[in-house]
C-alpha cells in the first residue's frame, strides 16, 4: 500500500498512537535489542538503517512532517508528569507468565532453588536493561537528528543549486537567443554575398560571349566584303580586257 499510493502520509497515523507504549520486547530474541514498542516504533520513523538493511527513503516532505510532529510529541510529553515504575507486585504477573512460558517450552527447573535463581538473574538483567536503555536511547536519538540534519541540509543545498541553475538559465537565454539571431545574420549575409558573387561571374561570362559573338560576326562580314570586292575588280579588269581587245 505504501509502495503503490500515496502511504507514506499516512505513517505518523499509523505509529502515533505506539509512541508511549512502554511495553518491552526482543527484536531478534537476544537480551542485547531488547526495547521498548514506542522506542521501536520512533526508529522506523527516523531510522532508515534497520540492521544493516536500508529502508526505503522517505519524501522529504513527508520526512519534515513527521520530524516536526515527533518534536511536538517530544514538548508534550516534558510536560506530562512521568510515568511511575512498574512496582514489584505489578512485575509478577509478567514473571509469572515467562515461568509459565519456559515451562511450556520443556525448560522445567529441577528444584526451586534454580528457579529463584533464575528470576533474580532476569530482574538484574532486566534492571540493568533499564538504567542503560536511556542513554543508549539519547545517543541514538541524537546521532538520528544528525543524520536527518545532515540530510535535510543535503536537500536543502540541492533545491537551493536547481533554483540557482533554473536562474542562470533564465538569464542566459535572452543571450543565446541574441547570440542566435547574429549567427543566422551573418549566415544569411554570407549567403547573399556568395550569391551575388555568383551572378557577377555568370554576367562576366555572358559579356565575354557576346564580345567573342560580336568580333567573330565582324571577321565574317570583313571577309565577305573582301571577297565581294575581289570579285568586283576581278570583273571590272575582265570588261577592260574585251574592250581592248
Amino acid at each position: 500500500r505504501i509502495g503503490m499510493t500515496d502511504g507514506f502520509k499516512e505513517l505518523w497515523s499509523w505509529f502515533a498512537p505506539y509512541l508511549g507504549d512502554r511495553e518491552q520486547f526482543s527484536i531478534d530474541g537476544t537480551p542485547a535489542t531488547t526495547t521498548t514498542i514506542g522506542s521501536y516504533a520512533r526508529r522506523l520513523l527516523t531510522d532508515p538503517d534497520y540492521f544493516g538493511v536500508f529502508l526505503p527513503r522517505l519524501p522529504v516532505l513527508v520526512q519534515r512532517s513527521i520530524d516536526a510532529n515527533l518534536k511536538a510529541w517530544d514538548e508534550e510529553q516534558a510536560t506530562k508528569p512521568a510515568a511511575p515504575e512498574p512496582t514489584p507486585a505489578e512485575k509478577e504477573p509478567a514473571a509469572r507468565a515467562s515461568r509459565t512460558e519456559e515451562l511450556e517450552e520443556g525448560e522445567e527447573p529441577t528444584h526451586a532453588s534454580e528457579l529463584q535463581q533464575r528470576e533474580r538473574e532476569q530482574e538484574s538483567d532486566g534492571r540493568t536493561g533499564r538504567d542503560q536503555r536511556p542513554d543508549d536511547h539519547s545517543q541514538e536519538a541524537a546521532q538520528r537528528e544528525k543524520e536527518r540534519e545532515r540530510e535535510n541540509e543535503k536537500d536543502r543545498e540541492r533545491e537551493r543549486d536547481e533554483r540557482e541553475h533554473e536562474r542562470q538559465r533564465s538569464r542566459e537565454r535572452p543571450r543565446d537567443l541574441a547570440r542566435d539571431k547574429t549567427r543566422d545574420l551573418a549566415y544569411a549575409r554570407k549567403r547573399k554575398q556568395a550569391e551575388i558573387v555568383d551572378v557577377d561571374v555568370k554576367i562576366a561570362a555572358l559579356r565575354k560571349e557576346i564580345v567573342l559573338k560580336e568580333e567573330a560576326e565582324r571577321a565574317q562580314e570583313e571577309r565577305a566584303q573582301r571577297v565581294g570586292h575581289g570579285a568586283a575588280e576581278a570583273a571590272t579588269d575582265g570588261v577592260v580586257g574585251v574592250a581592248v581587245d
